[in-house]
């Protein structure tokens, strides 16, 4: 009874370290050798800031759709990976049925991203590649020199 809690607090602790220990561990690879590096990278920085002018909302918002997204896709993919174990260690029907759901939602979930991404692109293909029907607005040009 208790080595299935220690094998999964340690399947836990397997995982969080995963997904914790890069982060520490990666820093120092992004850590300039001397203050030269640092001063290249930071103008580089600069002048991409620059020249690509976005809305910082925007990006920020559409970053939180992309991380919700795949936290979603994780967990779907995580409780399918559980219940599909579960189901063969115990043989249990009621088991199989859960995970045979949780691959259906999960399914819905993949096509309606899909279709969001259809969608998407439709609008832009609307947008930049009409037929020619849209007149595009031309603005007044005025002389300055003569």
């Amino acid at each position: 009874m208790v080595t299935p809690i220690i094998v999964a607090g340690l399947v836990i602790a397997a995982v969080w370290g995963l997904y914790l220990l890069p982060g520490v561990f990666g820093d120092r690879r992004t850590t300039p050798l001397n203050s030269t590096e640092e001063f290249d990278r930071v103008t580089r920085r600069m002048a991409d800031i620059q020249r690509h002018s976005y809305d910082a909302r925007l990006a920020t918002a559409r970053d939180l759709v992309r991380i919700r997204r795949r936290r979603a896709t994780f967990l779907f993919v995580a409780l399918a990976a559980a219940s599909a174990f579960l189901a063969w260690r115990e043989g249990s029907l009621n088991w199989l049925l859960l995970h045979l759901g949780i691959d259906a939602c999960f399914a819905w979930y993949l096509a309606m991203l899909a279709q969001l991404r259809q969608r998407h692109a439709q609008r832009v293909a609307n947008r930049y590649f009409s037929d020619g029907e849209t007149q595009w607005e031309e603005f007044p040009l005025k002389v300055i020199a003569k």
